[in-house]
């Protein structure tokens, strides 16, 4: 049972101010609210039915958006949801740099409702946080290289997105 904070007047009165729950978690459900709307008020929101179709009619495809569009964490679960993944296989999302790879990788499982490493993961040198179950991973450009070189054609992954590509290195 929740409990209640109190504090004594000047006057003698007790007034209670808040309730405050024992564990101290946030709401789950108005959390799950708020990602799902932040989601559909993305810009690249709009064209996500148009961009699924692109994508399985092309075999290369270029997007540009505004940073903050939604492009390197809403692409991914918009191809996840339209069934590139139905036969196993995998999406594969590159980063620039290790940091990103493992923020936007935690940012989509939260997204998702997912533990990381289980729907949504992370492949960095030294640190693997995937499993059978992954089919979004987010990787710095050198693992996916590295893997190039055991299976040139990247058999195991439906689609791969090069994110960044106009950043240095």
């Amino acid at each position: 049972m929740p409990s209640m904070a109190e504090s004594q007047q000047p006057n003698g009165n007790i007034t209670f101010k808040h309730n405050r729950n024992n564990n101290n978690k946030p709401n789950f459900f108005a959390r799950r609210q708020k990602i799902l709307e932040h989601r559909k008020s993305l810009p690249i929101a709009s064209v996500e039915r148009r961009l699924v179709e692109v994508v399985q009619e092309n075999d290369v495809l270029i997007i540009v958006g505004e940073t903050g569009s939604g492009k390197t964490t809403q692409i991914p679960q918009y191809l996840f949801d339209s069934g590139f993944c139905h036969d196993g296989k995998t999406i594969g999302v590159t980063q620039p740099r290790r940091v990103a790879a493992v923020t936007v990788a935690k940012r989509v499982a939260e997204e998702c409702g997912v533990e990381l490493g289980q729907k949504v993961g992370y492949s960095i040198r030294f640190e693997d946080v995937t499993s059978s179950s992954t089919r979004i991973k987010y990787m710095t450009d050198g693992l996916l290289l590295r893997e190039a070189l055991l299976d040139p054609y990247l058999c195991r992954y439906s689609v791969i997105v090069v994110d960044e590509v106009h950043c240095p290195h």
